[in-house]
């Protein structure tokens, strides 16, 4: 195996598909401090996501997802 340094403090962490798999994982791995980029083509759903609102209903994914958590651009 090749290993490359980085000056990354933070390992980062690349969604694509922010539903009802990608979504929490990418909020999981944010809440355990990965650096983490989503990606969706959805943009009703990308706007949910920025507005801090889960776009499906699920009772359990508010363990995982804080709205007030500082998030990027998604």
């Amino acid at each position: 195996a090749i290993k490359k340094k980085t000056s990354r403090k933070k390992p980062v962490v690349c969604v694509i598909g922010l539903g009802y798999v990608g979504l929490p994982l990418a909020a999981l791995a944010a809440k355990k401090g990965y650096e983490v980029y989503g990606y969706d083509t959805d943009e009703a759903k990308l706007e949910l996501i920025r507005s801090g609102i889960c776009p499906f209903k699920e009772e359990w994914f508010f363990l995982f997802y804080d709205p007030l958590t500082p998030r990027r651009q998604v």
